[in-house]
């Protein structure tokens, strides 16, 4: 499977997950967010046929959100990587798009903890997908709110790859 980063050539229109709010964002508001410089789409890709996307930006935390042992000698608003958007292809769910996708979100997430400085992936997840980002370590903020929001901290990035 290729990844890379989405280009006005894509056949974002055929593009199907089953989620209009996700396949909307990937046909109109996606290329106007990258060139903007909001966020970059990365897509798995066969030719210009798009199988799945991951949708990535910079945030900030408070290192409040963070666990104890990871808080200290940190400033008060730590950096991370916002994993915005993951989605597959109707036609391709269940062969590990979004898993590999969201394993390049992970390898991305480490390489810029190196780079600039990272803690971790953030995702905000709709309440019907957390199991699946809790099966690759993610833990949910104590925030109670309608999207759960969950952490992957680069020292769980870094023992799951």
């Amino acid at each position: 499977m290729t990844i890379r980063k989405l280009e006005p050539t894509d056949d974002r229109e055929a593009f199907f997950s089953g989620s209009e709010e996700l396949d909307e964002f990937l046909k109109t508001r996606a290329l106007a967010h990258q060139r903007s410089g909001s966020s970059v789409t990365y897509i798995v890709a066969e030719g210009t046929q798009i199988l799945g996307y991951a949708t990535i930006s910079t945030t900030t935390l408070s290192r409040d959100l963070l666990a104890r042992r990871e808080q200290r000698n940190r400033p008060a608003d730590v950096p991370a990587l916002l994993l915005g958007r993951l989605a597959s292809s109707m036609s391709h769910q269940g062969i590990g798009v979004a898993s590999r996708l969201l394993r390049f979100a992970m390898e991305l997430t480490l390489d810029q903890e190196d780079r600039v400085g990272c803690v971790g992936l953030v995702v905000d997840a709709k309440d019907d997908v957390t199991d699946f980002y809790k099966k690759f370590g993610f833990t949910p903020f104590p925030t109670g709110t309608l999207n759960q929001k969950m952490l992957l901290p680069c020292s769980t990035i870094r023992s799951a790859l």
